[in-house]
């Protein structure tokens, strides 16, 4: 198995991914039914038949899952395109787009199951992502109650607000479509119309009939559409709030107004009365100091971890008397327990955001910076109290530092180097699991006694002096299987040299498994600064190659290790 961070996926990689888990999941079930057909002596559901089924339910748990997992309409744009790109390639119909009633159904639950106040916020602050805008989902999905929402549903109690929000999305575009279409059909009648003048009596006789048929399934449909009115009618709540006094109609008309804002009080008084974040401020604005005063007052943490590089190159949070109000509030809020917690934030995203501030510049674009050593000291206390959002997996683990030259290269795009990210991430599992031992390695490997209390610059300074070559990933595994010692998982943190000796890194976990009767013994490979390898069999589940690295990738480990993916 192979997990690529920081490559988007093509169409190519998609169709890929698709049919290697249609084929292991309908070999799985062909092998599991034909077992049943064999201890039953007869056939209860034909192979196939089972594979259809567990297709349909399969689609239709992902479908569940979506409200659960597109948090964001990033999330839901991500995920929309993805579909999009998987049905071209690999649905029944050519050049499918995906659009079929599944997930038109799953789109507009989306937009139904939030709160009036949190859609107000979320189509306002993502707009538009990854060539999407919620107009063109409301268009494809044919966004409409629908009448089995249970009647304590929100948008019957306050359909007033949903209305409104939905108009406010689609705007006066959606009219004037409308209007073409019109006049398009019009010249399409009127060119029908001229046609009628050559055709037979037959022709015409079977036109009619047509259109009989035409108008009657109209006549049904409008008799439907009425029903449905009165159903809606009647679902619908008289007493439902009043849209002008509403708290999502206050946001939306706040962030129109700030579209026109050019004053920074203006600005920042519309920021602290309705709530409004960075992304709903125009660009212009965004280097003001005013401005960034109203917006870290109530700043979620990830997104105050962030920003830290923009307020330090509007000298909002260096070391000058005059902002020392700013420097304390920023303090306060990196080193809050309590917020650290409740915003989830894993050690290793504080890492990555502490060496972007420390190198005093964005790895691309033009932001410039001093740094100020209250604020490098707070992100550093801010890592040390991030380690209780970690949950352990309770696995034991041996972690092998590559430590050839080249691991002081940088991770892809990255101020962070590769000893570094390895000396962190072995750091967290130091400090969160029951049992871990950790190993140099690159020709030859070296035992390495770090503990709960060990740092990273002592882990920095410890393998820093030790003189190694190339980098033969079989050697944790050889080692642990010549010693004994019974793990769970093998992380090996390298950047790109993945080269092997005598036993390729598969065989020698193989080995492993055998020999201790450990026989789920997992090993990943993290290849900080690689665009692509192959060190783990493809065919074992209880692999992964990990190429690059960012703040998903702890995430990412944990629910290998997990089986969970």
């Amino acid at each position: 198995m192979k997990k690529y961070k920081g490559k988007t996926l093509t169409e190519k990689d998609c169709e890929a991914i698709v049919n290697e888990v249609q084929e292991r999941m309908r070999k799985s079930i062909l092998v599991n039914e034909r077992s049943k057909v064999a201890g039953d002596g007869f056939e209860q559901q034909a192979p196939q038949e089972a594979y259809d089924d567990y297709q349909k339910a399969l689609q239709k748990m992902a479908f569940r899952a979506v409200l659960k997992v597109c948090r964001i309409p990033t999330h839901l744009f991500t995920f929309v395109g993805y579909c999009q790109k998987i049905s071209a390639e690999t649905g029944a119909k050519q050049n499918s787009k995906g659009w079929g009633r599944g997930l038109r159904t799953a789109i507009a639950y989306w937009y139904f199951n939030h709160t009036p106040e949190d859609l107000a916020r979320l189509i306002t602050k993502y707009q538009q992502r990854n060539k999407f805008c919620h107009r063109d989902l409301l268009r494809l999905c044919h966004l409409r109650p629908k009448t089995s929402f249970p009647t304590s549903h929100e948008y019957w109690r306050r359909h007033k607000e949903f209305d409104f929000i939905f108009a406010y999305i689609v705007g006066d575009i959606e009219e004037g479509h409308k209007r073409k279409a019109e006049a398009e059909g019009n010249g399409i009648k009127k060119a029908k119309s001229e046609n009628r003048k050559e055709e037979t009596d037959e022709q015409r006789k079977k036109r009619e009939e047509k259109e009989r048929e035409r108008v009657e399934k109209q006549m049904a449909r409008m008799k439907l559409r009425e029903e449905k009115i009165k159903v809606f009618s009647e679902l619908k709540l008289p007493e439902a709030p009043d849209v002008e006094s509403s708290a999502a109609a206050k946001l939306i008309r706040a962030f129109e107004e700030m579209k026109t804002v050019t004053d920074p009080e203006k600005a920042a008084s519309l920021i602290r009365e309705y709530g409004l974040v960075r992304e709903h401020v125009p660009s212009n604005l965004l280097n003001s100091k005013p401005v960034w005063e109203a917006l870290i007052a109530d700043m979620a943490m990830t997104a105050l971890i962030r920003n830290l590089g923009k307020l330090a190159s509007i000298d909002m949070i260096n070391d000058k008397e005059e902002n020392r109000g700013y420097v304390l509030k920023v303090i306060s809020q990196l080193t809050d327990k309590r917020a650290l917690h409740k915003a989830r934030v894993h050690p290793i995203s504080i890492l990555l955001a502490s060496a972007v501030y420390k190198s005093g510049g964005g790895y691309r674009g033009k932001l410039h910076w001093e740094t100020n050593p209250q604020i490098t000291a707070a992100l550093e206390k801010a890592f040390l109290l991030a380690f209780a959002n970690v949950t352990p997996t309770n696995k034991r683990y041996c972690l092998a530092l590559d430590v050839s030259g080249s691991m002081s290269s940088n991770v892809l795009n990255s101020f962070l180097s590769c000893r570094e990210a390895a000396a962190g991430m072995s750091m967290v599992l130091l400090k969160t699991e029951p049992k871990v031992e950790s190993v140099a390695f690159s020709d030859g490997l070296t035992e390495l006694h770090f503990d709960q209390s060990t740092t990273i610059d002592q882990m920095l300074e410890r393998v820093n002096n030790m003189d190694f070559s190339s980098t033969d990933c079989a050697l944790p595994m050889l080692w642990a299987a010549e010693k004994k010692k019974e793990f769970d998982v093998f992380v090996i943190y390298t950047d790109c040299e993945t080269w092997f000796g005598d036993v390729h890194p598969f065989k020698a976990l193989q080995q492993y498994r055998e020999q201790m009767n450990i026989r789920d013994a997992k090993l990943v490979v993290m290849g900080m600064t690689s665009t692509g390898f192959t060190i783990a069999d493809p065919t074992d589940p209880g692999m992964l190659d990990i190429c690059g690295f960012d703040s998903a990738v702890p995430e990412l480990l944990k629910e290998f290790v997990l089986g969970n993916i």
